[in-house]
């Protein structure tokens, strides 16, 4: 039922686009994590938050701390790209519903925007 329930809150979202900004270095997350920090998406993260807020399990008490995964590997690996300048503008436009399973991750449903960053329809059309 908790997916269900997820699924019935993220549907009822309806969030617009949002514009996310990576960088403007790679950084360390846990001893053995490379990732590319993201900032611009803390109010789609409190929205997802709020709307899954009554399963039980799925949110956790963390803060959000948006980044890109980039790399697993020894603390020695990572070390040697840890502070890299890397920049980047990109467009948000779906929220995926997805499960961490041993074997990875599997995603169970997609969520489209109702309009880009822009505030047009998805695909950039005017109607």
């Amino acid at each position: 039922m908790a997916v269900a329930d997820a699924i019935n809150g993220l549907t009822a979202l309806g969030f617009g686009g949002a514009a996310a900004f990576a960088g403007p270095r790679l950084e360390r997350l846990g001893p053995r994590h490379l990732v590319v920090p993201v900032s611009g998406l803390e109010d789609l993260a409190a929205r997802v938050a709020a709307a899954t807020s009554s399963v039980d399990g799925v949110v956790d008490a963390r803060d959000f701390n948006g980044h890109l995964s980039l790399a697993t590997g020894p603390s020695e690996i990572v070390d040697l790209a840890v502070g890299i300048p890397f920049e980047c503008r990109f467009d948000v436009n779906e929220v995926a519903l997805v499960a961490s399973t041993p074997d990875g991750y599997r995603t169970l449903a997609r969520f489209e925007a109702r309009s880009d960053v822009s505030g047009r329809p998805p695909g950039g059309a005017d109607t």
